[in-house]
């Protein structure tokens, strides 16, 4: 694991969230409709250059879909392409245009952010759909050689107004992935973080070096989760906090928004954590090598139970509702735990994605976003 750089964040003048934010021509308007249910964000790649983004409801099935071009060429790697808000998923399409995207199927432009031939863009939309929060990351290239320029972090009104500059580096890379109130949760990664050998399914937002949070109006940091030193963070983010795999014993390990360290029960030997379950201390760890067995964990005593047949598991919509990929029959299907069934998924593996983990796609985000 490469080491993190520490990081110093500069100050500038607080500028809370906006009241309203006038709607511009081709630009998404906020939203103030609550979503009757839950989905995850499924963000599926093809050998063609585009992705795709589905919303997989906990009965399975798909109720939005849309195609984007993603960056090309994508040097910095494992950055989310997609963020959620409480009420749409965002998505870059090309190297500068957000659109959104809503359960109802309605795709619309959301936002245009600032590009060049050497610019790579990663955001995040805040819950209210009112503010984003912008990295842009700068790459030269040399022939074949390609070296890191450094980044600067923003965030602004969704219209590009009101835009704040909260943090520059000529050699961290960081990426905003979530809103935590009016704070900013980042992910601390590396310049390449494709050449990592982690990321997909495991890290999905390339967090390689832990998570900051920070406060969107002035880049102060506030709390750090799971940092490079103590081990890997893995899964998604919930409002409980980020899961660990600490390097020295292998443990499982959740750390709160606070930056607090709890270990979570007994574990099996040689694991590989995946996910934890919104709204518990729960996570599904699977054993070692990758070789497609699936074992959820009680945290608090370290119950284990075996999830059945082989299984690449992609990551919990909501509590006791997980994405899993059945190998043998080569579908996706919801389980749900409390009744051992399933809902299939009518989604097609992707021979771009190559292992079970990626087949499927990268389990982006949840909608409602935010923690």
């Amino acid at each position: 694991m490469a080491s993190v750089t520490a990081i110093v964040l500069a100050t500038s003048c607080d500028v809370g969230p906006s009241s309203s934010v006038p709607s511009t021509p081709g630009t998404a308007a906020p939203s103030n409709t609550a979503l009757s249910s839950v989905y995850a964000v499924l963000q599926q790649a093809s050998r063609d250059g585009q992705y795709s983004i589905y919303l997989v409801g906990i009965d399975g099935r798909i109720a939005g879909h849309a195609t984007a071009q993603a960056p090309s060429p994508d040097y910095g790697g494992y950055g989310p392409l997609v963020s959620t808000s409480d009420h749409k998923v965002y998505f870059l399409d090309g190297p500068s245009t957000v659109k959104s995207l809503e359960p109802s199927g309605k795709v619309a432009t959301a936002a245009t952010l600032p590009s060049s031939a050497t610019i790579q863009a990663r955001f995040s939309v805040s819950p209210d759909d009112r503010r984003i929060a912008v990295a842009l990351l700068t790459y030269h290239v040399d022939g074949l050689a390609i070296t890191y320029g450094g980044m600067q972090m923003y965030v602004s009104d969704l219209n590009g107004a009101n835009r704040v500059d909260i943090f520059s580096s000529p050699s961290v890379a960081e990426w905003p992935v979530e809103w935590l109130g009016a704070d900013l949760v980042v992910a601390v990664a590396i310049p390449f973080a494709n050449q990592s050998g982690h990321g997909g399914s495991i890290a999905p937002f390339g967090a390689l070096g832990g998570y900051h949070v920070i406060n969107s109006a002035t880049g102060d940091r506030v709390a750090e989760l799971c940092p490079a030193k103590e081990g890997l963070p893995l899964g998604l983010p919930t409002h409980e906090g980020v899961l660990c795999e600490r390097y020295s014993d292998a443990a499982a390990i959740l750390y709160d928004w606070t930056g607090a360290a709890t270990k979570l029960g007994n574990i099996p030997p040689n694991p590989v954590y995946q996910a934890l379950e919104p709204g518990t201390r729960n996570f599904i760890v699977d054993n070692v090598n990758l070789s497609a067995t699936s074992i959820y964990v009680t945290g608090a005593t370290g119950d284990l139970r075996k999830l059945p047949g082989q299984v690449a598991e992609l990551g919990f919509i909501t509590r006791g509702k997980v994405l899993l990929a059945l190998i043998a029959e080569s579908k996706l299907v919801v389980y749900d735990l409390a009744s051992s069934s399933s809902a299939p998924v009518a989604l097609q593996p992707s021979s771009a994605g190559g292992s079970p983990y990626g087949a499927y796609g990268l389990l982006a985000g949840r909608l409602p976003g935010g923690l």
